[in-house]
């Protein structure tokens, strides 16, 4: 998450919410299988997995960031009418 948040402050960039998604499959599939399956995760696979899953969430919050401040922009423009 902090390689997020970095990348974000230095270059602007922050993955789209299609690339938040294909993020986040890589751990979901791993969790499904090692609960519905003999499958045990091995340390490596785990960090690439929370890798991955740290850039999405915390793209996620930057876009809810964006999301929330257009909401609280067209509230103070309707109020200031």
């Amino acid at each position: 998450m902090i390689l997020e948040a970095m990348l974000f402050v230095l270059t602007g960039w922050y993955a789209s919410k299609g690339w938040c998604i294909v993020l986040t499959l890589p751990l979901v599939v791993d969790g499904v299988l090692q609960w519905k399956t003999k499958w045990f995760s091995n340390n490596p696979l785990r960090f690439i997995t929370g890798l991955f899953f740290g850039i999405a969430v915390v793209s996620i919050f930057i876009h809810m960031h964006f999301w929330f401040w257009e909401i609280a922009k067209s509230i103070v423009m309707y109020y200031k009418k």
